[in-house]
């Protein structure tokens, strides 16, 4: 900040009408590099997860069907079976089955369906993979 006053005035003026009327090709370039972060950060969680899919090891590619899988259970347990125990539980004399919290399994397993509804839309769309695997990467028409 300036000393004198006619400086200082005008930094004031000059900042207020940043404010009001910003510079277009500013902003668009704050756009630009905000985007190209976002992309950069997508370039890399989609490297991870090809360099994990191509793992031998089933603890490292095999997280994903995992967690369907544990999803899966877990609602097939909760909807079906523990209704199912707990009504046997009266008849037999047995103590209750646990029930599951089904808000947390319920947040994974709805993440994990919007990954499927993407996986449906490029079906749709024709440009769905045919096979899945390392090295394998053809489209199919």
């Amino acid at each position: 900040m300036a000393l004198d006053p006619i400086t200082s005035i005008s930094e004031t003026v000059g900042g207020i009408v940043k404010r009001i009327w910003p510079d277009p090709t500013e902003e668009l370039r704050s756009q630009v590099e905000a985007f190209g972060i976002a992309v950069e950060s997508q370039i890399a969680i989609h490297e991870t997860n090809r360099a994990e899919a191509q793992h031998p090891s089933m603890f490292v590619a095999g997280w994903r069907p995992f967690i369907g899988w544990t999803c899966g259970f877990g609602l097939a347990y909760q909807f079906l079976a523990q209704p199912m125990l707990a009504w046997g539980s009266g008849i037999w004399a047995i103590p209750l089955p646990p029930a599951l919290d089904t808000g947390t399994l319920t947040t994974v397993l709805t993440g994990m369906l919007g990954l499927a509804g993407m996986r449906s839309f490029e079906a749709f769309k024709g440009t769905k993979r045919s096979t899945w695997g390392p090295g394998k990467q053809e489209d199919v028409e």
